[in-house]
């Protein structure tokens, strides 16, 4: 605040009453006892005689304020939250967290809903691959029952009567051989005709082998005016259903028992 200036505390020390005269015009001028107001006065700063009152965000103000010059925070002078700047959500608190809670109890099981419509049937899967064929079979076997007892002897003289020879074929032999039986010109298609083994023996085989061979012998195939076929078999070729079905095509084969060489036979039609 400026001092007041007394125009009696210059009257001593004035000798030009024109000064004197000056000095009290200007303090009249004034009203105020020789005091000026503050627009009035030039080239002096704001702060050169007192600090002005002025916002403390204003233009005024440069730097920053220390943690110091800012004082303690306190519950009443904190700021707001959203004064917060530069400040990211998770470093006061746990903004993003885990929303997984302890289960509750579970509740009372709710009521069983109606059976839905049966789907459509699914596509048919492919076949398989077919198994692998067994193995074939042991063949069985018919055997042969025992001989029946010896008929009645036949009537005397009736038929023709005679002898051949039935030739297996050289070593190993065959599985059944056949002769032809002609001249025969008396025999007619409606003819009786028989054959069997007579145990005589030939160049091949003794009379006890004929007697102990397994070897079927029968007649057939009768030619009116010519003759007949005498046919032999091994029995157990005979009674095996393989070979019944096979054995035109195991003839000569050497497949199944065999036998060789030359059997008599002899036979009768009439």
């Amino acid at each position: 605040m400026a001092r007041q200036i007394n125009i009696y505390e210059l009257e001593g020390g004035l000798e030009n009453a024109s000064l004197l005269k000056l000095l009290q015009e200007i303090y009249d001028a004034t009203g105020s006892g020789g005091v000026s107001d503050h627009d009035d006065l030039t080239n002096v700063t704001p702060n050169q005689h007192h600090n002005q009152v002025h916002a403390i965000d204003g233009a005024d103000h440069t730097g920053s304020i220390s943690d110091t010059q800012h004082g303690i925070i306190t519950e009443a002078n904190a700021h707001a939250h959203n004064d917060l700047s530069g400040v990211t959500s998770d470093q006061h608190h746990a903004e993003s967290h885990s929303h997984i809670m302890m289960d509750g109890e579970d509740g009372e099981p709710g009521m069983i809903g109606p059976q839905g419509i049966q789907g459509f049937q699914g596509i048919q899967g492919m076949p398989g691959v077919p198994g692998q064929d067994g193995e074939d079979g042991q063949d069985g076997y018919i055997i042969p029952g025992p001989q029946g007892p010896q008929g009645p002897a036949g009537g005397g003289g009736g038929g023709t009567t005679g002898v051949a020879t039935i030739n297996f074929g050289t070593f190993p032999g065959a599985t059944d051989a056949l002769i032809a039986v002609t001249g025969q010109a008396s025999i007619v298609a409606g003819s009786v005709v028989e054959a069997w083994i007579r145990p005589i023996a030939t160049a091949d085989h003794s009379e006890d082998e004929h007697m102990v061979e397994s070897l079927k012998i029968f007649a057939a195939n009768i030619i009116a005016g010519t003759g007949f076929t005498i046919y032999g078999f091994i029995l157990e070729n005979i009674f095996s259903l393989e070979n019944i079905k096979n054995r035109a095509y195991n003839k000569n084969k050497g497949e199944g028992s065999l036998l060789y060489g030359q059997y008599t036979v002899a036979w009768r039609w009439s």
